[in-house]
């Protein structure tokens, strides 16, 4: 078996357990096991029930190795590179770029599915993707040697220069955080 058909066949099984995932996500059997583990465990979110349920269920030892629970971005950040092909500067920052640039094309056409054809909204399908946008995040992150928190820092640094308070489209026009502004 050359490398591109074992690539072909772990790709067609994960496809195989996504698909079974989202029949079971629609099932009572996960609606059982969420009541279980909320009577168990009342601070945990929902997020996470899903994630141990999913991991559980279809990614079997994912759990065990720590991969699914993720207590800071920085953690995630470092389980996601794991997977990374990385080769330099140029090629993984134009991974990610145009990674980036896919993935927000999938969320978009899972959003117009339900919002223009009136198909159901698929959550299963837009979590996915916006999983798959974290991934390049995080690639374009360590790329540039920085790490999600701190893009997440500075991107809440700036949004409260430019709205103090809260969102106008007044502050919004006027991007206080712009330099020329200030």
């Amino acid at each position: 078996m050359t490398d591109i058909d074992k690539d072909q066949s772990a790709a067609m099984a994960q496809s195989k357990r996504i698909k079974r995932g989202r029949a079971y996500a629609e099932s009572d059997e996960f609606g059982d096991y969420v009541s279980r583990m909320l009577e168990a465990n009342p601070e945990m979110t929902i997020t996470v029930l899903r994630k141990r349920f999913w991991s559980q269920h279809f990614l079997p030892g994912c759990h065990d190795k720590g991969v699914i629970e993720m207590n800071n971005m920085n953690e995630y950040q470092s389980a996601a590179m794991r997977t990374a092909k990385r080769i330099n500067l140029e090629y993984d920052l134009n991974h990610a770029a145009l990674g980036l640039a896919g993935e927000a094309g999938e969320f978009a056409d899972c959003i117009k599915r339900h919002t223009i054809y009136g198909k159901p909204l698929d959550k299963i399908n837009a979590v996915e993707e916006i999983g798959d946008l974290l991934w390049f995040c995080a690639l374009a992150c360590e790329t540039l040697g920085v790490t999600l928190s701190q893009a997440a820092e500075q991107n809440l640094y700036k949004l409260s220069l430019r709205y103090p308070d809260m969102y106008t489209d007044e502050l919004a026009a006027q991007r206080l955080d712009k330099s020329e502004a200030r």
